[in-house]
Parts: structure tokens; sequence; C-alpha cells
């Protein structure tokens, strides 16, 4: 069962995410990236990210571009966010 701190540190990160997302990445204009869930570990030192993105034929080819740009993504909300440790970023593709 998730902690009411990690359940903010959860929102936290994806309301900053989605804010990093629209302003420094350039998706297809036919393209919706969406955050549907954050899940932090227990000693916060990692968090798992799950998108969905839709049209399903983009789907790979722009989270692969994710993946690939995910050290611009953790640079960005370490900067944003205001705490100790940031929890290390891991992507995953829900369909």
């Amino acid at each position: 069962m998730d902690s009411l701190r990690q359940n903010k540190i959860n929102e936290l990160i994806k309301r900053e995410l989605s804010e990093i997302l629209i302003k420094n990445f350039d998706f297809p204009l036919d393209c919706l990236v969406t955050i549907l869930d954050v899940e932090t570990s227990s000693d916060l030192s990692k968090s798992k990210i799950f998108f969905s993105i839709f049209p399903l034929e983009q789907s790979l080819s722009v989270f692969n571009l994710l993946k690939k740009d995910i050290g611009t993504l953790q640079k960005a909300l370490n900067r944003r966010l205001k705490m100790k440790v940031v929890p290390h970023l891991k992507l995953y593709l829900k369909q």
C-alpha cells in the first residue's frame, strides 16, 4: 500500500513531467501522449512512469523517442523538484 508521501510524490512527478513534455518535446501533430500513472518505490529512489500513446501506429516510435531522451527528462525533473533525492525514472508503455 502506498503511503501518503508516495501518493503526493507520484502526483507531483506526474504534473511536472507533463509540463516538461509540453514545453520540451515536439511530438507529431496527430499524436496524443498521456501519462497514465506514476508508481514510486517505498524508498523513493525509483519511479515507474506509465504512458499511453495514440494512435497505436505511432506509439512505438514516439515511445522510443521518449526512452532515447530519458536523460533530458530526468535532468529537467531534477531541476524542477526541490527534493533531497529525485527518484530515478523508468518508462513503460501501456496499450
